[in-house]
């Protein structure tokens, strides 16, 4: 009994570490998408002004 309690313990700490990295990628997703957009904005003004 007191092995299955582990595991199940084991596995919530997993799913809980699991779900952080997540939002820790969303983020990260989310940043580098709005600094490409920038990017991209900030290339196309230089060429339109030149």
């Amino acid at each position: 009994m007191k092995k299955e309690k582990d595991s199940i313990s084991d596995s919530v700490i997993v799913e809980k570490a699991l779900k952080e990295a997540a939002k820790h990628a969303k983020k990260l997703a989310i940043q580098t998408k709005t600094k490409f957009i920038t990017r991209k904005v900030k290339t196309k003004k230089s060429i339109s002004t030149t």
